[in-house]
């Protein structure tokens, strides 16, 4: 008659169950470094774009009263989760990406607006703020669901 230690190997298909829990972990250990270092990247690109927009703005020698009094506007886009989480997740997303806080910088430069540089400077400068800080994009699921918590 076989004891139930000697039985457990053949279940699990490892010679001990000690090697089966190692590679478990080992795995899991792996997988936190790669998320780690995912979310560190993308916070280092937080941080330069933050630099770069603060470098800029007091180049062009704009206010920085108006910088600080206008830095939070984009979170106002959370707003949309009072209707659901679709539509907030939607708006947030659309006020929390590089593309579209882009295009009032590209539209000045083009211009020649002041105006408009300053504010794809300060709504740049937020998000990558908001990377910097740990807050990524949205998904539909929750408000606390981001790009950060998936990697």
């Amino acid at each position: 008659m076989t004891e139930i230690g000697e039985m457990i190997p053949l279940i699990f298909n490892f010679r001990t169950v000690s090697e089966r829990i190692i590679k478990i972990k080992s795995y899991n250990i792996h997988k936190v470094r790669v998320v780690t270092l995912n979310k560190i990247i993308l916070k280092l690109e937080g941080l330069a774009v933050l630099i770069l927009c603060l470098y800029f703005y007091s180049t062009y020698g704009f206010s920085w009263g108006i910088f600080l009094l206008f830095l939070l506007l984009p979170d106002l886009s959370m707003l949309g989760y009072i209707m659901n989480v679709r539509v907030g997740a939607a708006a947030y997303n659309l006020f929390h990406t590089y593309l579209v806080s882009i295009l009032p910088l590209v539209w000045g430069i083009v211009t020649k607006s002041d105006w408009s540089i300053m504010v794809g400077l300060i709504w740049t400068a937020h998000i990558g703020m908001d990377r910097l800080l740990g807050y990524g994009l949205k998904y539909t699921t929750h408000f606390k669901d981001t790009h950060f918590q998936r990697l």
